[in-house]
């Protein structure tokens, strides 16, 4: 079978939910044990972890698997082989093996290069593509750091996010504990577009179910509880302001990647809005699916210029920058109550990694 454009939204669902679960486990068991030497410079500074090319390569592996057909795979994957290539790398690849084998994966180090890039597949802008979106980690540098971070899968029909899931292994499943429980099973949610949002399972994600939107009104009885990146306590926070300007009191949760939009879809927090001046790069993989859920879950979701998300502008997001996401009523209060924008006096990353 190819990677057919019409195949049905459930069966998108439960791929995803599959893969997603996997990759998360594999995750969630390997970080404890991640060395100094696990972690890779990139050419553009930012950090990936031989964890990173490992997942990618079992996202591979799991969708050909679904497919049964290895050569019909379209996946737009973060991560590239280039950083396991040349004569001074052959420890990395050797312990990228080393993982897969754990999960009796078994390649030679060609075959390993060719697989992670089997994941470089780029949509031509404006095509109207059919393909898959992945992001092995999404919160690299939270990943290192023991912050939550999450691994994402999604689905874009003819230039449209359709469907996709995320796992957050440290996510507590339970809204009544702390956000972030090392011990538990995390959190495995997906969408569907016009489905709504469900909940999975992560040891057994054919189990799963859908998840009811968040009750409107349903917020902190302290306030408005907004996603704010990890370390940025001492920052005045441009969200506050414009929650005060609504005459709301804001109060911050530390969530960031991906993982604040499992967070939102399941009542943890109720509002995302970040700017996105100056954040260089808006990769697809960064907000798919994460839009995706945010409006599943009963939000508004724009951009941070109130725009819709495109999909079908490659593997960059080009005519959007930042994200906005809230029930209509809250996001009416914080986004249309003035012409003013206070976030654009203090720019941030779209997505700290």
């Amino acid at each position: 079978m190819t990677d057919d454009p019409h195949r049905d939204d459930g069966w998108l669902l439960d791929t995803a939910f599959l893969a997603t679960a996997r990759v998360m486990s594999f995750l969630d068991r390997n970080r404890p044990s991640l060395r100094e030497q696990d972690v890779i410079t990139k050419s553009d500074g930012s950090p990936v972890t031989l964890m990173d090319l490992a997942g990618q390569v079992i996202y591979v592996v799991s969708l050909e698997r679904a497919l049964g057909d290895e050569g019909s795979l379209r996946l737009c994957g973060e991560e590239t082989s280039d950083v396991l290539r040349g004569p001074g790398r052959e420890s990395h690849r050797r312990r990228v093996r080393e993982l897969l084998e754990d999960e009796s994966i078994r390649l030679a180090d060609d075959r390993l290069l060719e697989v992670i890039d089997r994941g470089g597949f780029r949509p031509p802008v404006g095509a109207g593509s059919s393909h898959w979106i992945c992001d092995p980690i999404d919160g690299t540098r939270r990943f290192i750091s023991g912050h939550l971070y999450s691994t994402c899968l999604a689905y874009v029909r003819e230039g449209r996010l359709v469907s996709g899931a995320v796992g957050v292994p440290d996510l507590a499943a339970d809204p009544l504990r702390p956000i972030r429980d090392e011990a538990g099973t995390g959190t495995l949610v997906g969408a569907r577009l016009g489905a709504g949002v469900f909940i999975a399972d992560p040891g057994d994600p054919s189990r799963n179910r859908p998840l009811p939107p968040p009750a409107s009104g349903s917020r902190s009885e302290d306030g408005v509880r907004f996603a704010r990146s990890v370390g940025r306590a001492s920052i005045e926070s441009p969200t506050t302001r414009r929650l005060e300007l609504a005459g709301l009191t804001g109060v911050p949760v530390e969530v960031d990647n991906q993982s604040k939009y499992a967070a939102l879809a399941t009542g943890r927090i109720d509002l995302i809005a970040q700017s996105g001046e100056g954040a260089g790069n808006r990769c697809t993989w960064d907000y798919a699916p994460g839009v995706l859920l945010a409006g599943e879950a009963g939000c508004r979701v724009a951009d941070g210029r109130d725009r819709t998300f495109n999909f079908d502008t490659g593997s960059l997001l080009l005519e959007n920058r930042g994200v906005r996401c809230a029930r209509e009523d809250l996001y009416q209060a914080c986004f249309a109550s003035d012409g003013s924008d206070p976030m654009r006096e203090h720019p941030t990353a779209v997505d700290s990694r």
